[in-house]
């Protein structure tokens, strides 16, 4: 039996997202989370698009007003993630770059946190 096509999204904002290189979502925080590889670039809500970005894209999307520092709790934005309220208040060419801005920085690969060593304590 043949396996059934996934429905396409009605969100152009979300085909936009899924038609990234090894994209994948889930439904998750509150709307649709896109992963590229098992990083989290993406969350399309139906008040907001939260992306993670790079500091250029950040500064300048807050520059202009057109996005908020993402606060998932009160009083703790996040630092590399922004919130853009829909409707989107920029012309779609940016967008759509600034989204592929997004997916390229979940895409690079980032050495783990050092970890700290433990000091021996010997016995005696």
């Amino acid at each position: 039996m043949p396996t059934p096509r996934p429905r396409a999204p009605r969100d152009p904002l979300l085909a936009a997202l899924l038609m990234l290189p090894r994209v994948r979502a889930r439904r998750m925080l509150g709307g649709v989370a896109c992963f590229a590889g098992n990083r989290l670039f993406a969350v399309s809500r139906t008040d907001a698009l939260v992306l993670r970005l790079p500091a250029a894209e950040r500064e300048g999307l807050l520059a202009k007003g057109v996005a908020r520092p993402f606060d998932p709790e009160p009083a703790t934005p996040s630092a590399e993630w922004l919130e853009l309220p829909r409707p989107i208040p920029v012309p779609r060419h940016e967008l759509l770059r600034t989204i592929e801005a997004a997916w390229a920085h979940a895409r690079i690969k980032r050495r783990p946190p050092a970890m700290r060593r433990r000091r021996r304590v010997r016995a005696g």
